[in-house]
């Protein structure tokens, strides 16, 4: 393996010493180099002002190992997004290190670290391993709440229960179930605790037509086949005895096409607020899929429905115990049917 290929810096603790900063701070950021590599030169490469700046590296006497060494700097965070790269110089070499590896080119700006100065995450998050779990698939704790083939119609095709060793079928997709739910969870608790875990990450678990959920269809109710609201507090509160922080996954980018919201818009009700319309009835969807259309962020109206309103899911599934959210396509989040206004959309929230 090339000595490239070992290199090694992320946002932990150990290789940065806080992600809890502000303009004006300084912090220490940290390299791990193999120790065969003899280094002749070694600088953190950032923008001040326009202009490429280096801080040389310094070798870390506290840091001993007989595999590694580990060298290091202050930055000062004059800007409250500062990018930075690694450039490393042996006799016949010159190496970058970005958030993407080791290039011999410097990579570009948009794959550089990055420290964003000012943002305050929860104190319980920095020591979180989270497993993510799609519903569906993890385990079937009910069979009694399972989707029976032929239960109903999604997007003109019948759904289909599977059973838990089939395969996927070419072409089934969103159509196929499996049974898994929220008890097949709370019973999969011992062996996630037993893994190291203590957050869990659940993909969309409310009321939907398809397997993925991405397609929602109620955002107020836990979708009955798995297990419904109650499987959700009982979840909550056997997770969180445990420890555990449990997040959702916020779907606020579009919604499904079966949401009641969506179908009065395109009977002319007030809610047509909520979304962007095209000349002849047509509407703007994510990815030109018709069963998600998308939410506009132009209208106060979506804000106040899906966020930040008193009966807001967003805010309904926190106070119900929920730890967090996760955005779906955060970085699509905008007004009229694309991206435009997404830094303010995220401000906002």
């Amino acid at each position: 393996m090339n000595w490239t290929e070992l290199l090694h810096h992320d946002h932990t603790p150990f290789y940065l010493s806080t992600l809890e900063a502000s303009v004006g701070d300084t912090v220490c950021v940290r390299l791990r180099v193999p120790a065969s590599v003899a280094l002749i030169q070694a600088r953190v490469m950032s923008l001040k002002s326009g202009e490429a700046s280096f801080t040389p590296l310094t070798l870390a006497s506290s840091q001993t190992h007989p595999d590694w060494q580990y060298w290091e700097t202050d930055l000062e965070l004059h800007t409250r997004t500062l990018r930075y790269i690694f450039a490393l110089s042996t006799s016949d070499d010159t190496v970058f290190h970005s958030a993407r590896g080791a290039t011999h080119a410097p990579p570009s700006f948009r794959d550089w670290h990055q420290i964003i100065c000012d943002h305050h995450s929860p104190d319980w998050l920095s020591d979180r391993v989270f497993y993510q779990i799609f519903p569906d698939r993890f385990k079937n704790g009910d069979p009694s709440n399972d989707v029976q083939t032929n239960e109903y119609n999604y997007a003109g095709k019948p759904v289909i229960r599977k059973e838990w060793h089939e395969l996927p079928t070419k072409g089934g997709n969103v159509f196929e179930h499996w049974g898994g739910d929220l008890e097949g969870i709370r019973q999969g608790l011992d062996y996630l605790e037993a893994l190291g875990v203590n957050g869990i990450y659940l993909n969309p678990i409310f009321v939907s037509p398809s397997n993925h959920r991405y397609d929602t269809e109620d955002y107020m109710r836990v979708d009955p086949h798995l297990g419904g609201d109650a499987a959700l507090r009982t979840l909550l509160d056997e997770a969180h005895a445990r420890g555990f922080k449990v997040v959702l996954d916020g779907v606020f980018n579009h919604t499904g096409d079966r949401l009641e919201e969506f179908q009065r818009a395109r009977d002319n009700h007030p809610e047509r607020a909520l979304y962007t319309w095209l000349p002849g009835g047509g509407y703007e969807a994510f990815f030109g899929v018709p069963t998600l259309p998308k939410l506009d962020f132009a209208s106060p109206m979506t804000y106040t429905h899906f966020l930040e309103g008193e009966h807001a899911p967003l805010r309904h599934w926190l106070r119900f115990g929920a730890d967090g959210w996760r955005l779906d396509v955060a970085h699509m989040m905008g007004e009229a049917g694309i991206d435009r206004g997404n830094l303010a959309v995220l401000k906002r929230l």
